[in-house]
Formats: structure tokens, sequence, C-alpha cells
């Protein structure tokens, strides 16, 4: 019953209560060199996952505390950094290892840190992909289905509730997403920032035979050398961030390099199929969260 709110600096976890106390929760031992955490909740727990990084857990319900996923001692083999995780199904699920970028690993049913006993396995993309290798960018879940984003590619699964009977219902060539962090569920659909654009996972799927409509056509110019500018600044896209606002009906996207946020609004589209734009200049922010009462968190400097 109780709702705290966690975030990360430099090395340091901290946590926000509701009445706005502010604890330093945890001090990484070996920290990346940006505090570009992915953070989901699970049975309890909050997880957080990172490029070229152990996983961290706060084990509240197991009362262990904070500690990387590695003192459970139920890692897959040679695994030891990884940079992408999905709570969803009752498993959490987890991608882009020090071993390699196209094997998603889930684990065991209702244990978050157990990826080699029970019913935890993995599969391999390699026999999956129709054009060549690729690499997982992001994982989702939406309408039931494992949606596993990656650089040129999205690969649907359905029966994901059953990891093991799994089965690939869709395999979208030709478009991907290129950062993590803008993926986001609004509901109906999901967005996500291809490299030609922001897309969404509906009309991907409607339009993949199809010359596909970009959401931000209408400022795809200055919208492109924002994300060419963040790559030339960060050499990644790792610095980008967003959310999705059903209050407000937008979706945000920050580009820090540029100070730069486009805000989509979604409620409808326009006639060519692109969304209502409008920019937030001069703004700095390098990520958000919104709150289960809908507030909306940025996260910016000092």
């Amino acid at each position: 019953g109780t709702t705290t709110t966690y975030f990360a600096g430099g090395n340091t976890f901290y946590s926000l209560a509701t009445d706005g106390t502010v604890t330093t929760e945890y001090v990484d031992a070996a920290p990346p060199a940006d505090a570009n955490w992915q953070a989901m909740s699970f049975n309890g727990n909050p997880y957080f996952f990172h490029e070229g990084h152990m996983p961290v857990v706060n084990d509240i319900t197991g009362a262990t505390g904070w500690v990387d996923m590695s003192s459970f001692g139920a890692m897959p083999p040679s695994v030891t950094t990884v940079g992408v995780g999905l709570s969803a199904f009752g498993r959490i699920w987890m991608a882009r290892t020090n071993l390699n970028k196209t094997t998603v690993y889930w684990s065991d049913t209702l244990i978050g840190t157990s990826f080699n006993t029970g019913t935890a396995g993995a599969i391999d993309l390699e026999n999956v992909f129709t054009n060549g290798t690729d690499e997982i960018v992001h994982l989702a879940a939406f309408n039931g289905n494992l949606i596993i984003f990656c650089k040129k590619s999205v690969i649907i699964y359905s029966g994901a509730q059953e990891p093991a009977t799994m089965q690939v219902v869709d395999v979208i060539d030709g478009v991907g997403c290129i950062a993590r962090d803008t993926v986001q569920d609004i509901g109906s659909d999901i967005l996500f920032l291809s490299d030609t654009g922001l897309r969404s996972l509906g009309r991907v799927i409607q339009e993949k035979s199809l010359p596909m409509r970009d959401l931000t056509k209408n400022v795809r110019d200055d919208f492109l050398k924002d994300v060419s500018a963040e790559i030339a600044n960060y050499g990644s896209l790792d610095h980008v961030g967003s959310v999705y606002s059903e209050v407000n009906a937008f979706y945000l996207i920050s580009f820090p390099s540029t100070k730069t946020v486009y805000v989509l609004d979604m409620r409808s589209a326009l006639e060519d199929g692109s969304a209502r734009i409008t920019v937030w200049y001069e703004y700095l922010a390098y990520s958000f969260l919104r709150l289960r009462n809908r507030d909306i968190f940025v996260g910016k400097e000092n």
C-alpha cells in the first residue's frame, strides 16, 4: 500500500516518498558512465537495466535490499551485462547481453531473478530474422503479444504467457526502433522512433506493404536534424527520453543535446496521417515518468 518513486543520478539511486522526502538508497560500486537506467517493477520489487551493466534490483519482498542480480546466482550462463528488460506475463524478460544482442531471456514464473531454473528459458532470433541479422533494442507487451523491437525490424510473438510454446505471428522488415526509451504504450497503440521518424506499431502492421505514414512528417527535417545531433554529441540515442500522458493526450520526446522537446497531440490525426505537433525549445529534459495518478515528472539536471 506504499507508493515510492525511484530515480537515479550519476552512480546513486534515490527514493522519493509521497510527502516529497528524498532518501539516498544505493550507491553503485561499478557505475556506468551515465544514469540512463531502464526501470520497472515486478512482484513487489523494482528492477533497473543499463547497457553494459549487470541489472540491479531492490529486493523488498525478500528483504535482501539493493543488490545486482548476479547475487542470486541464477543469471543465464556467462551473462554479465543486460541492456534492456521487460516486466510482463508474470516474468522478467531481458536482452542485449554481453554475449549478443539477438537473444531474449525470460525468468521463471513470478521469480524475476531466476533465469536458470523452472520455466526460465531463452530464444535466439537469428533464425527468425528474414533479411540478414539485426539487434534487439526494446521489448514490449501489447494485446497479449510479446513485441521485440529491433533496429531494422519488429518481431511479434503470440502465446508469451507460455514462452516455451510461443509462436512468431509477424515479422516486419524495413522499419525498426533506434532508441530504447522512445517506446510508449498509448493504450490503443505503441509509438516508437525509427530511423525516418516516429511511427505507430498499429500503422506499421497495417501498412507494411505500402508507403508507411510518419507521425512527424510535417517537421521531418528539423526532427531528423535533432536525431543526428544527438548521435553526434553523445555517440548514441541513449539520452533520448519520452512519455505518454493520458490526461493531456500527448506524447513527448526529448533531445537533450539540442534542448528540444517535441509534443505530439494524439487526440486525432491530421488528414495526411501525421500528428499535430508543437515544440518546446530550450527545454532540457533527460527523462520522464508518468505516475499512477497521471502526474508527469521531468528529469532535469540539479
